[in-house]
């Protein structure tokens, strides 16, 4: 088993590689939460329609059914995870914002809407800086990584992040041209 999981993340590997472009600032691959591989918060592709990555860190758990959202965590060399600053990844406007519950399992947490159909949610917040009407800019801190709300075993210190659009929970990648 151990061997046939090896050859598969090889392979993984091998073929985003090959499929992936890599700037001389970052060696951020384009697409899989699979690859496990570190980021720079502040990297925005082209083919993004404008929008910055929330954080930084690894993507630990990718959009799928039962997960319509994507969670990034970053951790030390130890392997601890460690809180990161969120930032707002559009211009908006903080249409709500929860501290100090359980959240319905999100804790601390904040949804901002960027306009036409368009809203983001951040999840799991240790600190959060914003209040209700406020006004983001891209790239303002509004938050701090945490673990708050319903957080099971290893995830430990991470953003839960989605990306609404015209009401519906969507695939991220679709938005952020593959680079989160």
């Amino acid at each position: 088993m151990k061997k046939t999981m090896y050859i598969l993340a090889v392979t993984l590997i091998a073929v985003l590689a090959v499929s992936c472009s890599y700037s001389e600032k970052s060696t951020e691959p384009a697409s899989d939460a699979a690859t496990n591989t570190e980021t720079s918060a502040l990297s925005v592709p082209d083919d993004s329609q404008g929008f910055i990555r929330p954080t930084e860190g690894l993507l630990t758990q990718g959009y799928h059914d039962g997960h319509l959202a994507v969670d990034i965590a970053k951790k030390d060399e130890s392997g601890v995870g460690v809180s990161t600053p969120i930032l707002a990844v559009k211009n908006g406007t903080v249409i709500e914002v929860s501290t100090g519950t359980y959240g319905g399992g999100y804790g601390n947490h904040i949804t901002l809407d960027h306009g036409n159909g368009v809203q983001t949610f951040y999840a799991h917040c240790a600190e959060v800086y914003v209040e209700v009407g406020d006004a983001v800019s891209q790239g303002q801190v509004i938050a701090n990584t945490g673990n708050t709300g319903r957080v099971y075993g290893v995830t430990g210190i991470h953003l839960h992040f989605e990306l609404i659009v015209n009401g519906e929970k969507v695939n991220p990648f679709d938005y952020f041209g593959g680079a989160l």
